[in-house]
């Protein structure tokens, strides 16, 4: 008899942790975003981007968007989109010009409408290592979207 209750409680404490683990995949209301931005103002061109950041449990995104929208799905068509959950994006800001340092270059969106200049330069992992070493991205003049 221990033996069956045994059994029946953990074949319920299993399928329960399955249909939790279902409930919280198919309602996005239990899922937890946070978000950060940094607004940068063009004074050549007299426009603005906005760096946005999302961070879904351990994958983050950065995107390059006008939209002024602090939340945002992650459009490929009108952002230039990075994944950065296993590494930094570095920027540096010009009068007219945006300079991105990543390990892996965005495609270019068709929508994207700025005059802004956006420059990808693409860093292996040690080039990034050594940015990241005792904040050398500083003494470079760049930032990070944090």
């Amino acid at each position: 008899m221990k033996k069956v209750l045994l059994i029946v409680f953990f074949t319920s404490v299993v399928v329960g942790g399955f249909i939790l683990l279902g409930l919280y995949s198919v309602m996005p209301d239990f899922q937890t975003s946070s978000y950060a931005e940094d607004k940068l103002v063009f004074t050549n061109h007299r426009d603005t981007l906005y760096l946005k950041k999302r961070i879904d449990g351990n994958k983050e995104i950065i995107a390059i968007s006008t939209s002024s929208d602090l939340k945002f799905d992650p459009d490929s068509s009108s952002m230039f989109i990075y994944d950065v959950s296993s590494t930094s994006l570095f920027y540096k800001q010009t009068a007219d010009s945006l300079i991105i340092y990543t390990n892996a270059l965005s495609e270019i969106p068709a929508k994207f409408t700025s005059r802004v200049k956006i420059s990808q330069i693409e860093l292996s992992n040690p080039e990034m290592m050594d940015l990241m070493d005792n904040k050398y991205y500083m003494k470079m003049g760049l930032k990070k979207l944090d």
